[in-house]
């Protein structure tokens, strides 16, 4: 039986999109499910270890906001997200039931995310390059010098003037 989609109007995504969201969201499964390794609450194999889901969402959102913090992207401080490690800790907190009401997180650090991953990288830059691919508008001023530098550089390398003989 085919899987129906909560998403109004599917076909009208562009499928680049509809791509780059699975395989983000596999990335995340996979971010999360070694987070709790890490931390030793992954179940034992052949186990199950029940989890509210808003929890695991966060969590590989987390994991994806401490990768690009060790590539050296900004991206989530600079939107107003916390670090990643911050992010760890109040996820973890907000799982922890409160005057014995058990609750579910809800997925806010997930959801942002993945709003953000969508807008500011490129849908095919893992599939084309092998690589993330950061969207942004630069200052004009750091692009102007860093093309002034370019050419300086290469200068010599330009072809001369003198092209020899026209024919």
């Amino acid at each position: 039986m085919a899987t129906r989609s909560n998403i109004p109007n599917l076909p009208d995504y562009p499928p680049e999109l509809i791509r780059f969201v699975t395989e983000e969201a596999e990335r995340d499964a996979d971010r999360a499910w070694y987070f709790l390794r890490l931390v030793d609450l992954a179940p034992p194999p052949g186990q199950i270890r029940r989890l509210p889901a808003g929890l695991l969402l966060n969590l590989g959102a987390a994991a994806r906001l401490l990768e690009w913090e060790q590539a050296g992207i900004t991206i989530h401080l600079d939107a107003g997200l916390p670090c990643a490690r911050d992010a760890a800790r109040r996820i973890f907190l907000e799982a922890v039931p409160v005057d014995g009401e058990a609750r579910g997180p809800e997925p806010w650090l997930s959801e942002a995310v993945f709003r953000l991953t969508i807008d500011r990288f490129a849908w095919t830059g893992r599939t084309d390059l092998q690589a993330e691919i950061r969207l942004d508008f630069p200052d004009e001023d750091v692009l102007v010098e860093a093309l002034a530098q370019f050419l300086w550089t290469h200068r010599h390398a330009a072809p001369s003037a003198d092209r020899g003989p026209a024919s």
